[in-house]
């Protein structure tokens, strides 16, 4: 298994969030998307955009993270992924925030 990373659209990504998240199946909004593929499957998705709470304008918030179960290190990956794409995009600040 060869997990890597791709960019993605928010209109794609909403569908499988709606099909694999746990808690939270809608999502409003988004600025980007990033898709963790397996070959050719899409096996997470990770949504980027403005926090509900204005913390200042530099801010991005991950609003949602899903990956399919079986998939190892999904998660940090895609986190990761959108730390590396904030940063360059000159973000000052990347929040996420999660329900236990």
């Amino acid at each position: 298994m060869t997990l890597r990373l791709a960019p993605w659209t928010i209109k794609a990504a909403k569908p499988f969030v709606a099909d694999v998240h746990r808690r939270l199946p809608r999502v409003q909004g988004g600025m980007w998307a990033i898709s963790l593929r397996d070959g050719n499957d899409i096996v997470g998705v990770a949504i980027v955009g403005h926090p509900a709470r204005a913390l200042n304008d530099s801010t991005l918030c991950v609003l949602r993270v899903a990956v399919r179960e079986g998939h190892r290190h999904g998660c940090s990956m895609l986190y990761g992924a959108c730390a590396r794409a904030a940063r360059a995009m000159g973000a000052a600040n990347l929040v996420t925030y999660t329900h236990g």
